[in-house]
């Protein structure tokens, strides 16, 4: 599933990355997002509420202007199957899928702590920024944990 996002949901298309998903920033003109949303076969997201399904291209307008809200506007709009599964496997900035590198050789481009306790690492074969599973992976997750718990189930 890919999608286009409008600039303003820029911090959603970085979760949507982070969670697996191909999400595009589109800049540019109203015609040209919804051309290129065609073009692409992406579903287009908006908070725009003028924008309309497009020769086939659907856009899902989010009502709420909080993240948290916004992915569960998404993941319910579109059926998103697991937040969790292919968590951190594109580029947070790019969108690009990552791919696995050898540690020996992101020796330079990781800090010493984390070359000397992290045994796995991807990169980005665009940008060239390195990623590995710390911290902020269980954070995410846990914060995708929560957004995906049924309601009324137990914490």
């Amino acid at each position: 599933m890919k999608f286009l996002l409008t600039p303003e949901l820029g911090r959603l298309a970085r979760w949507l990355r982070a969670t697996g998903y191909d999400a595009a920033v589109f800049e540019g003109e109203t015609p040209d997002l919804l051309a290129r949303a065609t073009f692409e076969k992406r579903i287009l997201l908006t908070r725009r509420t003028g924008l309309r399904h497009h020769r086939g291209t659907p856009v899902v307008t989010l009502l709420s202007d909080h993240i948290r809200e916004q992915l569960k506007e998404v993941s319910r709009s579109c059926r998103l199957r697991s937040l969790q599964k292919h968590l951190f496997t594109r580029c947070l900035l790019c969108n690009v899928p990552v791919e696995p590198i050898a540690k020996e050789k992101i020796k330079r481009r990781t800090p010493p702590y984390v070359f000397k306790t992290q045994k796995d690492f991807s990169h980005c074969p665009k940008c060239g920024r390195v990623y590995w599973a710390a911290t902020h992976w269980e954070r995410a997750s846990n914060f995708l944990a929560v957004l995906t718990r049924k309601e009324g189930s137990p914490r």
